[in-house]
């Protein structure tokens, strides 16, 4: 009797669904994994904390929070509209980051745009004398 039963619920079931849309919602199924054709970019306000620039590599506090991120081989620092050299960036700057994570899950700087000083920065060192 039990056998019976499930026989016929089977019978129902393979009744009321369909052949061809199994079939559909197998194929829809292995198709499910979709890969981003384009790398997922990010923009943060931040504060230069550190700057490496042998490993090209640059400390940032962003939310109080630290960040060491790599600066990727195209990456383009913007100072007052003008691209300019990565060795323009330097501690206590406040920027703004363009970060890229590629499709191997990478984080990396694209862009940095420095913002302007607040305050007027003075060059290290001694003061020169004044005759």
């Amino acid at each position: 009797m039990r056998n019976a039963c499930k026989v016929g619920f089977i019978g129902v079931l393979l009744a009321i669904v369909p052949a061809e849309k199994s079939v559909l919602w197998a194929q829809t199924a292995t198709n499910a994994v979709i890969q981003p054709t384009q790398p997922l970019t990010f923009q943060y306000a931040a504060k230069v904390v550190v700057v490496d620039r042998a490993a090209k590599t640059v400390t940032v506090e962003i939310q109080n929070r630290l960040y060491l991120l790599k600066l990727a081989t195209d990456a383009t620092v913007i100072v007052q509209g003008k691209s300019v050299p990565s060795d323009q960036l330097v501690a206590d700057q406040e920027v703004t980051l363009d970060v890229v994570q590629d499709a191997k899950g990478d984080v990396q700087i694209a862009k940095v745009l420095v913002s302007p000083a607040k305050t007027k920065a003075e060059a290290a060192g001694k003061k020169p004398r004044r005759k």
